[in-house]
């Protein structure tokens, strides 16, 4: 399938691609505490956020974790 597309102009718009927003933005530090942000709401979202930062910071490190639930409809039928 073709999109008609300058295939060279999708590279850079690929190189140039920063992420989706509100996953995994480290915001700094609060002290000595480094604060991740990230828009995981469901349970397996919010485990593998948990896993990247285990991954990229090690298993060693505390973690607190704010779920802030923005509709009841998303917790509602949660395990």
């Amino acid at each position: 399938m073709s999109l008609n597309m300058d295939m060279s102009n999708a590279g850079k718009s690929l190189l140039d691609y920063k992420g989706a927003g509100r996953r995994f933005q480290v915001k700094g530090y609060y002290g000595k505490t480094l604060v991740i942000d990230d828009y995981a709401h469901h349970p397996t979202e919010i485990s593998a956020t948990i896993q990247a930062v285990r991954e990229k910071y090690g298993i060693e490190k505390k973690i607190l974790c704010v779920f802030q639930p923005h509709q009841f409809s998303r917790t509602r039928f949660f395990p």
